[in-house]
């Protein structure tokens, strides 16, 4: 996602050589964003930052009636380099720094309190062999290739999701593969020293693009997955988990239609069981005007396997990696497994720096013998028992304030109306709310 000017959320996506030309700065920060090195110019050194003071407020917390509330207070901080040594060649690291405080604030996880992590270290080398632009990373780096119900980079907390290993890739005028073999990073939360290289979690895989031969960009990528957890639970068992993801999506612009669909069957073992698992989603939006506040209306839909996950026949739970989760709720109640939705949603823009998204969605279970989860595919205890599917509803809205190039404002607030597949475990409505304002160079 891009985050105004030429910053993007990921900063390695960035290309600032431009300003190789000083009749182009315009900034009081493009003197630390094109530091020449030589006398040519290519070899430079770019230089990054982001701070996010956030606020976090959750009644009913674990959607239990009558719970103390939870307030927490968030704190990021990055710092980034990017070291270009000619054409071909460059070393990206990223510094991060994490904190939490508040009431009731729950669990301290290293992905939201982190004294210090290298959050990334990887070096590129890239060229071309006639018209395709080939590259391969190697290191410590965060990556997304997918659906982002399947991979995301998982912004919500204060530290990146990241990976250990190497990407390749091959990109043409209408084509291209990229290829992938990963370590998950296991998060320390003192230091530098304690962020350790998960050799229990792996990663790898394939992707295939395609630009469809219509007037806006269309693409349609197949892609494969395969993902091995030495000690995966879907509880209440906990074993060794292999797991193949052959999957389809399309997204792009048709018209004043902008949409992404995907589909993903999942097969494999869990101990001695078989995997029979599958996800199936669609966003789409439609542009009823480009000028003024510019509406968009649309929707967004999933359906995600689940089924009884104590017994000894096939899994059916669907895993959903490490996807975005608010995208299915802003408070992280519940994630992509054994889950229906739908979700109707109208987007405007009151003003050219303003965005308003307004979205009412219903969840359902997909197997009633199979619990309710949350975005962590952790059940909540005793809803595998009621026989109920309607989990409830969601009205949502999200407002962002693009103020400049540097500084910007998010605030999002939803409020969970309990269905009675909720409420018969004895579980009820909760409100969450979340503001923040981060700075960004």
């Amino acid at each position: 996602a891009k985050q105004g000017g030429n910053m993007w959320q990921v900063r390695w996506a960035e290309d600032w050589s431009y300003l190789k030309d000083d009749a182009k700065h315009d900034d009081p920060f493009d003197p630390l964003k094109f530091i020449a090195l030589n006398q040519s110019g290519s070899a430079y050194l770019t230089l990054s930052s982001e701070v996010r003071v956030r606020s976090n407020t959750t009644s009913n917390p674990g959607l239990i009636p009558d719970s103390h509330s939870q307030q927490q207070w968030l704190l990021r901080a990055t710092f980034g380099a990017d070291l270009h040594l000619g054409e071909h060649f460059r070393l990206y690291t990223e510094l991060a720094h994490g904190s939490m405080d508040g009431r009731n604030a729950g669990n301290r996880a290293a992905t939201q309190e982190n004294n210090a992590i290298l959050q990334q270290v990887f070096f590129d080398v890239t060229g071309r062999a006639g018209s395709a632009d080939l590259g391969a990373r190697v290191g410590r780096q965060t990556f997304t290739d997918g659906p982002i119900q399947l991979m995301a980079l998982r912004d919500n907390t204060d530290i990146f999701i990241t990976f250990n290993g190497v990407r390749g890739w091959a990109i043409g005028e209408k084509t291209r593969v990229d290829v992938f073999s990963f370590n998950y990073t296991n998060d320390g939360t003192e230091g530098l020293g304690d962020d350790r290289i998960d050799r229990s979690r792996r990663l790898r895989g394939i992707v295939g693009g395609f630009r469809l031969p219509t007037a806006k960009p269309v693409y349609l990528e197949p892609f494969f997955y395969q993902f091995r957890n030495d000690a995966q639970t879907w509880s209440p068992q906990t074993a060794k988990e292999h797991r193949n993801y052959y999957g389809l999506r399309l997204w792009g612009n048709f018209g004043s239609l902008r949409t992404d669909t995907y589909a993903t069957v999942q097969r494999g073992s869990f101990g001695t069981r078989d995997i029979r698992a599958y996800m199936v989603g669609s966003s789409n939006t439609w542009a009823l005007s480009n000028e003024g506040w510019k509406p968009r209306v649309g929707f967004h839909a999933e359906l995600t396997s689940g089924g009884d996950a104590s017994g000894d026949g096939a899994v059916r739970q669907n895993n959903p990696l490490y996807g975005n989760a608010i995208y299915f709720s802003w408070a992280t109640f519940f994630g992509p497994t054994n889950l229906i939705t739908f979700a109707p949603t109208f987007v405007f823009s009151p003003t050219s720096k303003v965005t308003v998204n307004l979205e009412w969605e219903a969840l359902w279970r997909q197997s009633k013998n199979d619990a309710i989860y949350n975005n962590q595919a952790r059940p909540y205890a005793g809803t595998a028992a009621t026989d109920e599917r309607s989990i409830g509803t969601l009205p949502r809205v999200n407002v962002t304030w693009a103020i400049d190039r540097h500084w910007s404002a998010m605030f999002r607030a939803e409020h969970l109306i309990a269905g009675p597949a909720l409420e018969r475990a004895g579980y009820g409505d909760s409100t969450f709310v979340a503001a923040w304002l981060n700075f960004r160079f």
